[in-house]
């Protein structure tokens, strides 16, 4: 079922990001060159990052609700982290439970297609045994597309997340490929 799922949420997560500009946004991440969409060095600078995606200070943003305070290192980008959670459709309707079928899943921090940007955005910087309610956008989630049978278009999503282990990204070495 997950794999099902997997390649429905992969194709409506970059339709998603095609739709709201996202891809050369979401892709400048990947280059070397300072400048975002080909635009000016000011223009670059007026957008910050959140886990190391470019957002600008207009774009929509995860709203987040702290349940429980976790310890440890914060998640960054490039960390893998086993989690459970709850989808929920802005109306409080179940999409999804790991709790409920006893599954917690890896989620790998900024390079996980099968979840939405707003996700990634709303787990950055939780620590172990945090559980946090992540309000999404439907822009940050599926939103034109939705995922058909299962999110309508422009559907605001809401996940509840408890991280249950976090391994840390490799440091990149400059001997490293690129």
């Amino acid at each position: 079922m997950r794999h099902q799922v997997d390649s429905r949420l992969t194709a409506a997560f970059m339709l998603s990001l095609a739709l709201l500009g996202g891809v050369d946004l979401f892709l400048s991440r990947f280059s070397k060159s300072t400048n975002v969409r080909g635009g000016s060095a000011e223009q670059a600078a007026s957008l910050q990052t959140v886990g190391g995606i470019p957002i600008s200070a207009t774009a929509p943003k995860v709203r987040i609700t702290l349940l429980e305070e976790g310890s440890g290192s914060f998640v960054e980008e490039g960390d893998s982290v086993l989690a459970h959670y709850i989808l929920n459709r802005a109306d409080n309707t179940l999409v999804e439970s790991t709790w409920k079928r006893g599954d917690p899943v890896w989620v790998t921090l900024g390079n996980d297609a099968a979840f939405p940007i707003g996700f990634h955005q709303g787990v950055f910087g939780m620590k172990i045994g945090e559980r946090r309610i992540i309000d999404v956008p439907s822009e940050l989630g599926y939103g034109s597309a939705g995922i058909k049978g299962l999110i309508a278009p422009n559907t605001a999503l809401r996940y509840e997340v408890q991280i249950l282990n976090i391994n840390k990204a490799k440091a990149r070495d400059w001997r490293d490929n690129p």
